[in-house]
């Protein structure tokens, strides 16, 4: 070989520019991926995990989400969070569409949200049309590593009644001949 070097190009490399070749990559570390349902990404939770027999702690910090990935010495850890049917994640923002009746749509009055820190009794203003959506700010998914949250919205959904008995078809009835 015209170098004096062995026939692998990166020796060749090495030879040149002194030092190990960038090029050359060092073995990957092992790399496990933990499945955490939302509420534990959204607060952090601790798993187990046993890497060459030996076990240990993963603490997951609140706010991982779909990737979120820490590295330690000997392999890497990442997380795949299952979906919520209540709660929708986007980014630290939380939606939830909540169902109120259509005459409380109408007239106004209560209802309780369920949020991230429990039950929320919310007033509804009278005339409140499906699709209104209510901003909580700073109520949302914490950021990883900071004291920040994101806001957590409601949008409203009116359900509409699709079986009627004579006397609720009579007064909407009434209330659509009163509208017009």
């Amino acid at each position: 070989d015209i170098f004096g070097v062995g026939s692998d190009p990166f020796d060749i490399f090495e030879s040149f520019f002194g030092g190990a070749s960038p090029f050359r990559r060092a073995p990957a570390k092992p790399h496990y991926q933990i499945k955490i349902d939302f509420l534990e990404a959204v607060n952090g939770v601790t798993k187990s995990l046993v890497h060459q027999g030996k076990r240990y702690e993963i603490k997951i910090p609140g706010g991982a989400d779909n990737g979120t990935r820490i590295r330690y010495s000997d392999f890497d850890v990442s997380f795949a969070v299952s979906p919520d049917k209540y709660f929708k994640r986007e980014g630290v923002n939380v939606i939830v569409d909540h169902e109120i009746s259509f005459p409380l749509a109408a007239l106004g009055g209560d209802t309780v949200v369920e949020t991230l820190d429990g039950g929320l009794k919310l007033k509804i203003r009278a005339g409140t049309q499906t699709g209104s959506l209510v901003r909580l700010t700073g109520k949302g998914i914490k950021q990883i590593n900071s004291n920040h949250r994101g806001d957590f919205y409601i949008r409203f959904i009116i359900k509409v009644p699709t079986k009627l008995d004579r006397r609720e078809r009579e007064l909407l009835h009434e209330l659509e001949s009163a509208e017009n």
